[in-house]
């Protein structure tokens, strides 16, 4: 499958999720638990924390998925974005900014507040495109 195609299908995916099609966000939820998981680890460090965030941005995709704008992003990059915004809110919740100077990615700004412990790692090892990378993937697992 290209990525042209799984962007697609994320989309109508998206869509059905904003009606409140729980079978479209089951569908959602397996695609992208793994991904944010990896992201939570490099985040947070510790597996009981990391999956509490998963569920909260998994979540936050469930409540935002009405303002997905198709024209500006992919659904993947939009939740990497909720997950960016968690991690940049960091513990005490602040949506204006975050312990590094952070701000909320547009089209995010209401992501929830955070029980993040280390927010430095969100910003090391993860590719122009907001992926992990490689290595990074190695060192989460």
């Amino acid at each position: 499958m290209d990525l042209n195609h799984a962007a697609h299908t994320e989309t109508q995916l998206l869509r059905r999720v904003a009606l409140g099609d729980q079978d479209a966000y089951s569908e959602l939820y397996n695609r992208y638990e793994t991904p944010l998981y990896c992201f939570a680890m490099l985040a947070i460090g510790n597996s009981t924390d990391a999956e509490v965030f998963c569920e909260e941005v998994l979540m936050r995709i469930w409540e935002l998925a009405p303002r997905f704008d198709e024209a500006a992003t992919t659904p993947f990059s939009w939740a990497m974005k909720i997950a960016l915004n968690k991690v940049a809110a960091g513990p005490t919740g602040s949506k204006q900014k975050g312990p590094q100077g952070a701000k909320p990615v547009n089209g995010t700004e209401d992501s929830p507040p955070s029980e993040l412990h280390n927010t430095q790692a969100y910003s090391n090892g993860l590719t122009d495109a907001g992926q992990p990378d490689q290595n990074t993937l190695n060192r989460a697992a």
